[in-house]
């Protein structure tokens, strides 16, 4: 990668390639960068030698590609060709990933800081939240939360990555939130669709209780939750308030998918794998084997 030096810094917060554009993330993020003051590159999988052929290291790369056995070396070989100021991960990823994308750049080109010349990866993780297939309403609509990576932050470099990437979030028309690393934004996301799946799961346990008591779903469920909602937001307390939720079959590519990610990353560590995962798993299969009409073939 090349080093990259203070002006080439300031002028690269107005260009976002979006690596992985085809997919829905990708063409989320590429319809709100396009329909922004910002110039937009895109490039799928496959593009590389387009890619290398153009001068993008004065640029933001954006990469929206769906998360796999080769993602790091994928991710890392982008960063080779786009050779971009800074790299921004939306995709879902295993704990540790956009670190270890960081330390395999690093190695990799033995860069440092020297007299307040960048000659470090900034890299960021940043999840989507929203309603799929069309996620462009929701990346402005939902706060963007930012974790980073293994990012130089020496007084001596201005401007500093953060107001960097804040002020190319923000030309963008997306409100960027700052964690304090990369590590907490992608636990966030695989906390977060886990407890989507949790919830729809308990959902499902309850509709085995009520065909075995021979009951309404609807009234033991559905209607009491919405009564308990509406009573606790109108006594100001809507923290309490719970999802009403249907006991569908939980397919798709993202929560159970997920849970493998979550499993992955324990057994790596030597832990033990969650049971509240393996709760969610034992109960879609078993939605799957009551309503075998609901799975998608």
């Amino acid at each position: 990668m090349k080093h990259i030096d203070r002006l080439c810094m300031e002028r690269a917060w107005k260009t976002a390639v979006v690596v992985g554009y085809m997919g829905e993330v990708g063409s989320s993020l590429f319809e709100v960068f396009d329909n922004s003051p910002l110039n937009v590159v895109g490039y799928d999988l496959g593009d590389e030698d387009l890619a290398h052929s153009s001068v993008h290291h004065s640029a933001v790369m954006h990469v929206a590609i769906p998360y796999s056995d080769t993602f790091v070396t994928t991710v890392v070989d982008w960063m080779t060709f786009v050779e971009p100021v800074a790299t921004v991960i939306h995709s879902t990823v295993p704990v540790g990933t956009t670190w270890e994308i960081g330390i395999r750049i690093l190695e990799a080109d033995s860069m440092g800081i020297q007299d307040g010349t960048i000659r470090h990866p900034i890299m960021y993780h940043s999840p989507v939240m929203g309603r799929h297939p069309n996620l462009a309403g929701s990346l402005t609509t939902f706060e963007k939360i930012i974790g980073p990576g293994i990012n130089p932050t020496p007084d001596s470099i201005d401007p500093r990555p953060d107001k960097f990437i804040e002020q190319h979030f923000l030309a963008a028309g997306m409100r960027p939130v700052f964690y304090k690393t990369a590590t907490a934004t992608e636990l966030a996301k695989l906390a977060s669709t886990t407890f989507y799946g949790l919830t729809i799961a308990y959902a499902q346990e309850v509709s085995r209780w009520c065909e075995e008591h021979k009951v309404s779903f609807q009234e033991v469920m559905d209607n009491t939750t919405r009564i308990y909602n509406e009573g606790y937001q109108a006594l100001g307390c809507s923290r309490f308030t719970r999802p009403r939720l249907h006991p569908g079959y939980i397919g798709g590519h993202c929560v159970m998918p997920n849970l493998d990610l979550l499993d992955q990353v324990a057994l790596e560590r030597g832990l033990k794998p969650s049971e509240l995962v393996d709760l969610i798993r034992k109960s879609n299969e078993q939605h799957a084997v009551d309503h075998p009409e609901e799975v998608d073939v």
